[in-house]
């Protein structure tokens, strides 16, 4: 489960069952158990502490180029920036410029019209009163 982050698929790959039906039972049944659970928690931190071992490493290497004066200062700048993308210091952002129609159903209106298309039972209701 920790590869698929999906039960059912989980099951299927581990062949659990020839009936394909009974994946998604079997990989529930199986992700409850506690050994189980302990066993995903186990290797969820493993990969946790050699991501974060991964980071340090990295934020180690480019501090020290930074830092090293028999590099050239093109050098020690593209290390400086790669640095500050690591540790989230440039925010990119993005404009997401977009329509969005609302239609406000009153009442018991299951049925809105819009563009010519229908909605039917729309979730949005409100009333003014």
């Amino acid at each position: 489960m920790i590869e698929t982050n999906n039960k059912t698929e989980s099951a299927r790959r581990a062949k659990l069952s020839p009936n394909k039906n009974s994946h998604a039972q079997l990989g529930n049944v199986m992700a409850n158990k506690p050994r189980i659970k302990k066993e995903i928690a186990r290797r969820r931190e493993l990969m946790r502490l050699e991501s974060e071992k991964k980071t340090l490493s990295l934020n180690d290497f480019w501090t020290d180029a930074v830092q090293n004066p028999s590099l050239s200062m093109v050098e020690r700048l593209k290390a400086s920036e790669l640095l500050g993308r690591a540790q989230g210091l440039f925010v990119e952002k993005k404009k997401i410029d977009h329509e969005i129609r609302v239609i406000v159903c009153r009442g018991n209106d299951s049925i809105a019209a819009m563009n010519g298309r229908r909605i039917v039972d729309s979730t949005a209701v409100v009333d003014d009163d």
